[in-house]
């Protein structure tokens, strides 16, 4: 039998997240498709105090419902991720701490902060507009995720790239014509 892949799910466990019951049996389901031995454990954002706590891990799933606990332990992995090429995915505030997380240690601006939980820096990115947590409606959602023009010039310079996907393929650049 081959050992099995190791998935990090870095976030503060809550039954009553709809995500936090969903990711489990989706990592399951694509697991038996692709007959891929894997093993996925629960890292409470209050127990990443360094890297070493991700070091046994092939991949870095930071997962929905923040604001986190200990947002430093979300950072810690997201940064433990990119500097050492680990598969990484962010889903909703996995992905908005993604970004700042890139834009403080990437892009230097170490005054970035994330709207919910820091309105004060000089470079709030990713504010939170989301009214739709936990609820349940037929809904559409468009250009969700984008990236702002005005930062694209500083993004490109150090590597980021941001490839928006739908059904379709690939999404325009949020303002291209």
């Amino acid at each position: 039998m081959n050992t099995p892949l190791r998935i990090a799910l870095v976030g503060d466990y809550n039954p009553d997240v709809v995500a936090h019951k969903a990711i489990p049996l989706a990592i399951d389901d694509a697991a038996a498709v692709l007959e891929l031995p894997l093993r996925y454990d629960w890292l409470a954002t209050s127990d990443i105090h360094d890297a070493e706590a991700l070091a046994d891990y092939d991949a870095i799933w930071v997962v929905p419902a923040s604001p986190y606990k200990n947002a430093a332990g979300a950072f810690i992995a997201i940064r433990y991720a990119r500097e050492n090429s680990i598969p990484f995915l962010g889903t909703c505030g996995g992905f908005q701490h993604a970004i700042v997380e890139y834009a403080r240690n990437v892009l230097g601006w170490q005054d970035a902060a994330h709207a919910e939980t820091d309105s004060e820096g000089r470079m709030v990115i990713v504010p939170l507009s989301c009214s739709l947590v936990e609820k349940t409606a037929a809904i559409e959602l468009r250009a969700k995720y984008a990236d702002c023009p005005r930062l694209r010039p500083r993004q490109h310079r150090r590597g980021l790239s941001l490839q928006l996907r739908h059904c379709r393929g690939v999404c325009p650049r949020a303002g291209a014509g």
